[in-house]
């Protein structure tokens, strides 16, 4: 039986670490997606509304955006050429702590 509640404990441990690690998670586009509009939907899962994301593209600064999490890019208008782009994403805490980082590639036709 003791065997049994360390093993619990373990995994709900393990699940809790899982959880609090994910902190940020790009819903839009998808990693990998074909985008063929010139503006691209972005759109952030963060656990709280709290804080704002931080977003570049292609290694550039774009914007830092607050609740509800989302930012349309006019890839034309940034003169992105077609071929494959990667999104960053950096979840900040009201306190300016990171809490999470993504990435997310995508092809622009």
């Amino acid at each position: 039986m003791r065997w049994v509640r360390l093993a619990m404990m373990v995994m709900v441990l393990g699940w809790t670490v899982a959880l609090t690690a994910a902190q940020v998670a790009i819903v839009s586009p998808h990693d990998g997606e074909l985008v063929r509009s010139r503006r691209l939907l972005l759109r952030v899962q963060k656990p709280t509304s709290d804080g704002y994301v931080m977003v570049w593209l292609d290694g550039k600064f774009v914007s830092a955006i607050a609740a509800p999490f989302e930012l349309t890019i006019d890839l034309a208008e940034r003169e992105i050429v077609s071929g494959e782009h990667t999104l960053r994403v950096v979840g900040v805490s009201k306190t300016g702590a990171w809490k999470g980082k993504r990435k997310c590639a995508f092809r622009w036709i």
